[in-house]
């Protein structure tokens, strides 16, 4: 993978980048939690089985990113994905989608965090982390 790598967030601040790896059969998500020095503070993985569109492989990671990083005690942080039509809707709270029972639970537990902002990235590129079952 090309693109830009991943930048340290401000000082005193954390940075949520979740991710989703989406195959024929099964979908791979994950999430890691940075302090504004690079140390990993958090970082959860899982794989399910079944068939979905990238979009919803997206989705479901970055709520099992936020939900376990609010069961770690954190409520403060920068939330980061390379999945533009997530970072969208979610913006826009668009429950209407087919994706709405999700983008829901993100929003409502996002309401609960102080998230500085929502980032987009073009390709998470060289960023240390990766989906090992895969």
């Amino acid at each position: 993978m090309g693109g830009q790598k991943w930048s340290f967030p401000p000082v005193g601040i954390h940075k949520l980048t979740t991710y989703a790896i989406v195959k024929e059969d099964e979908v791979g998500m994950g999430a890691i939690l940075r302090g504004d020095k690079g140390d990993v503070l958090m970082a959860v993985s899982d794989v399910r089985k079944g068939r979905c569109s990238t979009e919803l492989g997206e989705a479901m990671a970055m709520r099992k990113g936020i939900r376990t990083t609010m069961e770690a005690g954190f409520r403060a942080f920068i939330l980061e994905t390379d999945c533009i039509a997530i970072t969208d809707a979610v913006r826009r709270r668009m429950d209407d989608t087919s994706l709405g029972n999700v983008i829901n639970d993100i929003c409502l537990m996002l309401d609960q965090c102080d998230v500085k902002y929502l980032s987009p990235l073009p390709m998470l590129g060289d960023m240390g982390i990766g989906l090992s079952m895969f």
